[in-house]
């Protein structure tokens, strides 16, 4: 199972796409606290808004998938770049995360 302690950790600021201009750096432990509001526009524009209940449909429809045809999946780790996702698609059943390249397994 990851370790997704340390990401918590990790410091983003405006360098960081999808990051709010005007705000100072955070950890990433403290962006909840901000309350920060896609509809009130705190957020830069283009973003993606997952859902918690989508992905867990996903992944339970991928698991019952995998299981009925006997498939392995080891999933794109680029399509997410998010370590929180690769944990919960090997915990549905991948038995790997693909990457294309070193940065991409930093991630």
């Amino acid at each position: 199972m990851m370790n997704l302690d340390s990401i918590l950790s990790e410091t983003l600021d405006a360098g960081t796409k999808g990051y709010p201009l005007s705000s100072p750096a955070l950890k990433i432990s403290d962006i909840g606290a901000q309350r920060w509001s896609l509809l009130a526009g705190d957020l830069p524009l283009p973003l993606a808004v997952i859902r918690d209940s989508a992905i867990a449909h996903n992944h339970a429809w991928m698991r019952d998938f995998t299981a009925s045809t006997g498939v392995l999946l080891a999933p794109h780790g680029k399509t997410t770049m998010a370590p929180q996702i690769f944990a919960q698609q090997l915990a549905a059943g991948a038995w790997g995360i693909t990457v294309a390249n070193v940065q991409q397994l930093g991630i």
